[in-house]
């Protein structure tokens, strides 16, 4: 074999690698908007469930904390600190607060959710992919230092979430105009460690189709097991109303009523 014979071998060695991984890339975006759009069905259907049943469990984790903070003052013969018992509670509970918070903003943001018609989610996809092809940042790292290539993108991208193919179109002109602008891009970009690149993707992909907000598209597609998963919410919110209302009995008996009703005021402003 020639040299040129090598080079040509190489070339179509090193273009078949490109074409993998470029397909490798545009599934796993396809796969994480497939993910975005299935956790928001699922909190749109079971958003209200989950924001009642994360409370209830808040409730019952502070209450369990006000009452240890309590039994350790009565052991040392101390009085309970108000203030020092309000800077505990609200540290101890400052990350579940901010997960509650989370919780309520994706069950918001699910309740706008609106269904594409299935022509136009198929003519964004393409779109997307064509777009991809021309300027996605892990296929042509040469455009890295540019702020209008790199916006571009990011565009496209919200678009594509959002299956808008107007601005999809308008971002392709765009995309097309720019790349005129500069020469065209008719050679293959320089990639090192394509194999590792390749790798790394389809790890992506692997670990987006393992995660729940991917693998609550199965189950919504089966009606018996939504009932199940709405059943299993019900059942979990009934066990901890009862044992918040246990945790505040025995609280009640250690503080007093007073004390009590005091606490369930800043749980309800929390």
């Amino acid at each position: 074999m020639n040299e040129i014979q090598k080079n040509s071998v190489i070339d179509e060695e090193r273009a078949r690698a490109f074409s993998r991984y470029e397909k490798l890339i545009i599934k796993r975006d396809q796969l994480e908007k497939e993910a975005e759009i299935c956790e928001m069905l699922y909190y749109n259907e079971f958003g209200e469930l989950s924001v009642d049943l994360f409370h209830k469990k808040i409730e019952c984790i502070s209450w369990k904390k006000i009452i240890s903070y309590c039994q350790a003052a009565a052991n040392t013969g101390q009085a309970v600190r108000e203030d020092e018992l309000d800077t505990y509670i609200g540290n101890s509970m400052k990350e579940y607060q901010e997960q509650l918070k989370n919780l309520i903003d994706m069950k918001n943001e699910s309740e706008n959710i609106r269904t594409s018609p299935i022509y136009i989610v198929e003519k964004s996809k393409r779109k997307y992919r064509e777009i991809a092809r021309m300027i996605h940042p892990d296929l042509h790292p040469e455009f890295a230092d540019s702020t209008y290539f790199r916006n571009l993108w990011e565009a496209a991208a919200g678009a594509y979430r959002r299956n808008d193919l107007t601005r999809l179109e308008e971002i392709e002109t765009l995309a097309r105009a720019a790349l005129l602008r500069r020469g065209g891009a008719a050679d293959l970009p320089e990639l090192s460690n394509i194999k590792d690149r390749i790798s790394a993707v389809q790890n992506d992909i692997n670990r987006i189709t393992s995660t729940d907000p991917y693998l609550y598209k199965f189950l919504l597609d089966d009606p018996d097991a939504a009932a199940d998963r709405k059943k299993d919410l019900e059942t979990d919110l009934g066990e901890y109303t009862s044992y918040g209302l246990m945790l505040e009995g025995v609280l009640t008996e250690m503080m007093g009523r007073e004390f009590v009703n005091a606490w369930k005021m800043k749980m309800q402003m929390d």
